[in-house]
């Protein structure tokens, strides 16, 4: 019988497998090597789920791809909800297949390197960053070359700024990040995806993320789920230019259409997947908190966006009354999960903070499965403003 221990790892080495043969699968007409991918990740499935369980062939795994991983490796997963996880899903745009939201909303949480050790093949220049890499992994390629020997003021506006720029014309990128940063290192960016324009000649920012989203013949939507941006091309245009439709009333407004360059000064470029994922994703809440907290600065509260380069997500002071505290917040779809990477690696902060989004239910959640074994505060983004102002009205009464 396999150890705790052991089932997460096998488990996360069949949802990576998975999501690399997945992506594979959706670009096996233009990858001359995805059959090679395809084959490595079928061993690595059947390794992972042991004798005579799991698919034996790359045959047998493509075909297990549009079914919850549970049906895979049924010993794996469990009562575990990323047993639910589909990697693909039909691509209604050229009757072929796409990997599923799922993937990047929850799967990406299990990402590990399954081929340490063979030097090249992860480089091989079509699989993306996200597909192997854990996130710090990517967070430490992204910043790590670029910010040695900077100050944590350089690192915070430089990661800030990928945050809240993931996309745009290049030459005014360039320039805008020169201004905050004084210099030109910079996390690379690339020619905005052909599946995320529209005709070759337009994009549309999400409104949540600000990437571009994903254009699926009259479909457009943010590949992030949680970010609820799900539209519809309008038959009419206006002045030449297409115009969105939300499909319902929950869903934001619709973005401004922005013209597609794929030459010259004004090319549209954006940070990779990876970094989009894994830096600008998790970085919204933060920065919105950050934002937050920091318009009480004139009552006199003190707040620090990743201080020590990210020792810590947020620290908040009062230093009228003495009082400091450290925060991490945890954007994770299933408290679970979370509670399974904070018991591998504990955080720095001991109060950890769920965005608001998640619900006060996972907070609840993640309170319990942590508690008591390990002692941390779990609250809300909420809480956090409701505490300060709460001692802040301390100060003002003292």
């Amino acid at each position: 019988m396999l150890s705790t221990e052991e089932r997460l790892c096998r488990r996360d080495k069949v949802v990576t497998a998975a999501i690399r043969a997945g992506y594979a699968w959706a670009a096996f007409d233009a990858e001359k090597d995805a059959w090679q991918e395809l084959a490595r990740m079928a061993g690595v499935v059947m390794n992972a789920c042991g004798p005579a369980q799991g698919p034996r062939t790359s045959s047998t795994l493509i075909s297990s791809l549009s079914r919850p991983l549970r049906q895979m490796a049924p010993g794996l997963f469990e009562d575990d909800p990323v047993g639910d996880l589909t990697v693909c899903s039909p691509d209604t745009s050229d009757d072929g297949v796409q990997l599923s939201d799922d993937v990047f909303e929850y799967g990406c949480e299990h990402i590990v390197d399954l081929l340490e050790g063979e030097a090249g093949y992860r480089h091989n220049g079509w699989m993306p960053s996200w597909a192997w890499m854990r996130a710090e992994m990517v967070e430490n390629r992204a910043f790590q070359t670029l910010d040695q020997g900077t100050t944590d003021q350089e690192y915070t506006a430089h990661r800030r700024f990928v945050i809240e720029n993931p996309a745009g014309v290049r030459q005014r990128l360039a320039a805008d990040f020169s201004d905050v940063r004084g210099d030109k290192r910079q996390v690379r960016y690339g020619l905005i995806p052909p599946e995320r324009t529209f005709e070759g000649a337009f994009w549309w920012p999400c409104p949540v993320c600000r990437w571009p989203m994903r254009v699926q013949d009259t479909e457009v939507h943010c590949q992030y789920a949680p970010h609820n941006a799900f539209y519809y091309i309008r038959a009419a245009r206006q002045r030449g230019t297409p115009m969105l439709q939300p499909r319902d009333g929950a869903v934001p407004r619709q973005p401004k259409t922005q013209r597609f360059r794929s030459e010259g000064p004004d090319q549209t470029v954006c940070v990779e997947e990876g970094v989009w994922r894994y830096i600008v994703v998790p970085g919204i809440s933060e920065v919105r908190l950050f934002d937050r907290l920091a318009r009480l600065d004139s009552r006199g509260v003190e707040v620090d966006l990743w201080p020590s380069k990210d020792t810590y997500d947020l620290t908040v002071r009062i230093p009228a009354l003495g009082w400091m505290k450290h925060l991490d917040l945890k954007d994770v779809t299933h408290a679970k999960h979370l509670a399974e990477r904070i018991a591998a690696k504990p955080p720095a902060a001991p109060t950890l903070v769920i965005p608001d989004h998640r619900g006060e239910a996972q907070r609840r959640k993640l309170d319990d499965l942590l508690n008591p074994r390990h002692r941390y505060e779990v609250i809300m983004a909420d809480d956090v403003l409701k505490e300060v102002r709460r001692r802040l009205r301390k100060v003002k009464n003292a």
